[in-house]
């Protein structure tokens, strides 16, 4: 019989692959914001980011097919590998991915409303309903079915296949730029590698994301083949597009224009390879890429929300599920809290987003970078159906600890009023944790005592 408290296995690893795809959208702004502080050197963070991303994702492979059902990703690897440690590292670091992924839907549905009132021009004060039309909407498509939102997904094979398109044209139709980037001027007392690490924090928000394929092993038809699957195939689009996509813009785009459009090169692009048309056409398709990517977020905050909280770790509502077996009360969570960050915010998501969302997201990439070797240290005998290799194993770790330099130089610039602000919103997940210990948890073993009496009585 199956148990009804687990999520449904419907998906296959074609959806983990659309959530990469997604980042298409991005891979444009986000390359362009990269290249405005390092130049040509702007692949190169991309490649180490990837690389530091993937290294993690394959040695947590290990601690994941241990738990086939528990659709946590990186967050499952630290709720189980440092089980012996304080449960801390597992209530930050869930509730770290949570805000990491969550706040970013609502993130990226504003900037998706700033795109479409380029397109259709209303007055500013309409953008925040605008992205909660978004959010809402998108909310209404994951209560639905697993399998309805992986055909929505697939949405976004139409960006990716318009993408390539535009690189191929780029490479024929433009004659290659030959610019110096070298004149990028250093802010007072700032060292080229810090900079380079700040543009690392940057792009490493996108490339991070490649582990969202792991928080659907729990509704993979087959979690050992889907989840392999879907994690090769993201590594090899991550790798091959982010570098194709950040190197045309440094090699065919003037200077000038990528720091204009730091966040639309490739609109600019488009329109100089195909003409306005096209361009109008791309940036339609960017529009609904973003929606998508809204989607994308939304899906693995609320898969780790769910195992958080069966694992003892959130309070007991968010295990629920709907008769489509979606964690309903996880995914209107996450909905509502967002609806009141477009409200009370006003334009300041995207600095929230970064300091918020990165600071607790990156310190639970940089923990799930250890998970293995501490747990293959706390629980040497473990069944393991899957080993990985102790070279990727101590790869990872020193991956982990790059997130953590990258999480430390990316956030100072922003002060210490912002920093206190993303702490705060770590932390929330403390009284969170403590009502489940102290509240729920101590009241069903009140229940469980009492249903002993009555037994004997």
């Amino acid at each position: 019989m199956q148990n009804n408290s687990m999520l449904k296995r419907t998906a296959t690893w074609k959806l983990g692959l659309t959530i990469i795809l997604c980042c298409v959208v991005d891979w444009s702004y986000l390359s362009g914001t990269a290249i405005e502080k390092i130049g040509y050197w702007a692949p190169l963070a991309w490649f180490i980011t990837i690389f530091a991303m993937v290294t993690i994702c394959y040695s947590c492979m290990e601690i994941l097919m241990m738990f086939p059902n528990k659709s946590g990703g990186l967050a499952t690897c630290i709720i189980e590998g440092y089980k012996k440690r304080s449960p801390l590292f597992a209530v930050i670091s869930q509730w770290g991915y949570v805000t990491g992924w969550g706040l970013a839907s609502g993130a990226i549905a504003a900037f998706a409303s700033y795109f479409i009132q380029y397109f259709i021009p209303f007055p500013d004060e309409y953008l925040n309903y605008v992205a909660i039309a978004i959010i809402s909407v998108v909310c209404c498509i994951n209560l639905a079915s697993v399998d309805l939102i992986e055909k929505i997904q697939k949405l976004i094979y139409v960006l990716f296949a318009l993408t390539i398109i535009l690189l191929v044209g780029a490479v024929i139709k433009l004659p290659l730029l030959s610019q110096d980037f070298s004149g990028i001027e250093l802010n007072s007392g700032e060292s080229t590698v810090a900079i380079f690490l700040s543009a690392c924090f940057v792009v490493g928000w996108s490339a991070a994301s490649i582990e969202a394929v792991l928080t659907f092993i729990g509704e993979y038809k087959d979690p050992e083949k889907d989840t392999k699957l879907a994690l090769s195939s993201g590594m090899i689009v991550m790798f091959v597009f982010t570098f194709a996509l950040c190197s045309a813009m440094t090699w065919y785009l003037p200077l000038d224009v990528v720091l204009s459009n730091p966040y639309t090169p490739l609109l600019p692009l488009a329109e100089a390879v195909y003409g306005p048309l096209f361009a109008t056409i791309y940036g339609i398709c960017l529009v609904v890429g973003l929606i998508i990517a809204t989607n994308a977020c939304l899906l693995p905050a609320s898969r780790v929300l769910f195992t958080a909280s069966e694992s003892g770790l959130m309070p007991k509502c968010f295990t629920k599920l709907n008769k489509n077996k979606i964690p309903y009360v996880a995914v209107i969570s996450i909905f509502l809290v967002n609806v009141l960050f477009l409200i009370t915010t006003g334009g300041e998501q995207p600095t929230f987003l970064v300091v918020a969302g990165g600071m607790s997201y990156f310190l639970m990439v940089a923990l799930a970078g250890c998970s293995v070797l501490v747990m293959r240290k706390d629980f040497p005998d473990a069944d393991r159906p899957h080993r990985t290799p102790t070279i990727i194993a101590y790869l990872a770790a020193i991956s982990g600890v790059f997130y953590l330099v990258m999480l430390i130089v990316g956030t100072a610039p922003y002060g210490f009023k912002t920093i206190a602000y993303g702490l705060f919103a770590t932390l929330i997940a403390l009284p969170l944790y403590w009502y489940r210990i102290y509240v729920e948890d101590k009241q069903q073993g009140i229940v469980l005592e009492q249903t002993d009496l009555d037994t004997s009585s």
